[in-house]
């Protein structure tokens, strides 16, 4: 196996620029990509990987896209076969890694992730590397699969020794804070939790970012370091959590985490409603809420993403009916607590003032972000519904 330094999203190599076909390819991926064309992206990825099967980064992302199609297990499949040709004379690098824990976790079996990941780290745990960068890459992406796997003493143990080899590295520090965490146990002194519950196309990854600005430890959709949901250990580890799988579950939340703070992201019903068709329509192929409860949107991550859409959306008929039916949730639970819930507009002009008051935190000195203003991957591409 060869390990390569980290690599551009969408990578032209000298090879590439000699295949006229696929250097179009590549070059229609990224076009694909930048005007949001789900339908480009699959064709792109397809004669990509056709004409050259050693991208596995672009063979993995391929794979969720089939599975989001229909095609059962695809991201599955994908992985085996990755891991496979890494095994005989494959390329390792930091961005494949990220692709190899996403196809993981994303499909509806959670026994067969388990065994991927096992398989994963056995492979990491067989490389013999000599040089510095590439001896890098398997240490770090070691540790990654045991927090995947939920390996508390060896995690612990493994973080804390890279923080010795690599004290400067920020995914190494990362791992490092979540090691001292999860040794120290839940009573540990870390902040009171904070939930943004809003729905699809209301400004929950702005918020995710504002609150990383604040210093929390943030988690949007999936974990960054395990491309899955997050569970009841990410929960314990981290400070800030959003995107609509923690939406669906606010009420649970809120009793398990009586001192946490909760901010409902809200949005003009006429303007949300066309942004949050436009993006499902773009993304996910469905016209109506009711649509998700199809076979192809229900499956993901172990069957939660159906858990997700069911309670949020598609026991609905229309989008509106299904933003009222969860705005009246939340003003249920929060009725008798309402300084617990903080409602933001960030069209209207809700940031750094409202926000930094909540959690009695200092006003940055730099701009609120506002992230995800046009369409971006929803949850039933593996991603989040960025808002």
């Amino acid at each position: 196996m060869r390990l390569l330094r980290r690599r551009p999203r969408v990578p032209i190599s000298t090879s590439d620029a000699a295949l006229p076909e696929l250097h179009e390819s590549v070059q229609r991926l990224t076009d694909c990509q930048e005007r949001q064309d789900r339908a480009g992206v699959v064709s792109a990825l397809h004669e990509i990987i056709v004409a050259d099967p050693s991208r596995l980064a672009d063979r993995l992302r391929y794979g969720r896209f089939r599975e989001q199609l229909g095609y059962p297990d695809e991201a599955g499949n994908e992985f085996d076969g990755c891991l496979d040709q890494l095994d005989v004379d494959g390329e390792l690098d930091g961005q494949l890694v990220d692709q190899l824990l996403r196809n993981a976790a994303y499909g509806p079996d959670a026994g067969a992730t388990a065994a991927r990941l096992e398989r994963l780290l056995g492979t990491l745990e067989r490389v013999r590397v000599r040089e510095s960068e590439a001896r890098r890459i398997v240490d770090i992406s070691r540790v990654r699969v045991l927090f995947a796997l939920r390996r508390r003493t060896p995690f612990i143990e493994s973080a804390h020794e890279l923080v010795e080899h690599y004290p400067s590295n920020p995914r190494v520090r990362q791992l490092s804070v979540l090691a001292d965490r999860w040794a120290q146990g839940p009573d540990a002194g870390e902040p009171a939790k904070v939930f943004v519950i809003g729905l699809s196309r209301t400004g929950t990854t702005s918020l995710h970012e504002a609150l990383q600005i604040l210093g929390y430890s943030s988690l949007h959709w999936t974990s960054t370091l395990t491309g899955a949901l997050p569970d009841d250990v990410d929960i314990a580890l981290h400070d800030a959590f959003g995107d609509i799988n923690i939406s669906a579950r606010f009420a649970e939340l809120a009793a398990r985490f009586p001192d946490s703070r909760f901010i409902l992201t809200s949005r003009e019903l006429g303007s949300w409603n066309r942004s949050v068709s436009a993006h499902y329509e773009r993304f996910c192929g469905v016209s109506a809420p009711r649509e998700l409860s199809s076979p192809e949107h229900v499956g993901h991550f172990g069957g939660r993403v159906g858990v997700i859409h069911d309670v949020l959306y598609s026991r609905h008929s229309s989008w509106e009916e299904a933003y009222v039916a969860h705005q009246q949730r939340v003003d249920a639970v929060f009725a008798d607590q309402p300084d617990r819930l903080l409602r933001m507009t960030l069209a209207d002009g809700d940031g750094w003032p409202e926000l930094a008051g909540f959690l009695d935190r200092a006003v940055p000195d730099v701009a609120f972000p506002h992230s995800n203003a046009g369409p971006v991957s929803p949850p039933c591409t593996g991603r989040g519904g960025g808002r």
